[in-house]
């Protein structure tokens, strides 16, 4: 019985050797695995200038979007403050529909009194302004003879927008009324029985 027990007593020692011998090579090498990937190869000069190059455009491009955000802020701001104020002097300055005098208005636009002065259709020199001017007037009387047609539409009492029709002419134009005058918008031909139209290009 004494030399069973001490056979017992032998390998249950033996076995607690073992294990701990165990656990001392996992531990060992799971450390020369933790060292071997914590220490690698050390970056080059050529790695360390891209890094700083990705880190100076990153840091360029979260500035850019928080100052894109300031001023849209800033922006906003202004044009609630603005808002008012603008629609306040459109108010103040509107002409009134009465003081729309559609054959002058036409007589304008017909002798290219709207055109910029590099336009090849600008009448160049005194005569040619005065053969446009005659031919304007003339041309305008004759088209609005057999009638035309004006209408208006209030914008919040701050401009009227405008549209004459001339059939005779086959010619539509528009104006916007606002800051105590009347701004030329454009014309385009009115639509012929085919549904065909054509625009007219100019300027204010």
């Amino acid at each position: 019985l004494q030399t069973v027990s001490v056979s017992n007593y032998e390998y249950k020692t033996a076995a607690a050797t073992t294990s701990a011998t165990a656990s001392a090579t996992r531990s060992s090498t799971t450390t020369s695995t933790t060292n071997t990937t914590t220490t690698g190869e050390p970056l080059s000069d050529a790695d360390k200038q891209l890094m700083e190059e990705y880190t100076k455009y990153a840091l360029m491009a979260i500035g850019a979007v928080i100052a894109l955000k300031v001023l849209a802020s800033s922006m906003m701001s202004i044009l609630v403050v603005l808002l008012p104020l603008l629609y306040l002097y459109g108010l103040s300055t509107c002409p009134p529909i009465e003081t729309f005098d559609a054959k002058k208005e036409l007589k304008r636009v017909l002798r290219g009194h709207h055109l910029p002065d590099t336009h090849p259709q600008k009448p160049k020199g005194v005569l040619e302004e005065w053969t446009a001017r005659l031919t304007a007037t003339v041309t305008t009387e004759l088209a609005t003879l057999p009638g035309y047609s004006v209408e208006m539409m209030p914008l919040g009492g701050a401009a009227v927008w405008t549209n004459m029709q001339v059939p005779t002419a086959n010619l539509q134009c528009y104006w916007l009324g606002a800051n105590h005058r009347w701004y030329y918008v454009g014309s385009r031909d009115l639509e012929a029985t085919t549904g065909t139209t054509s625009s007219r290009s100019s300027t204010t």
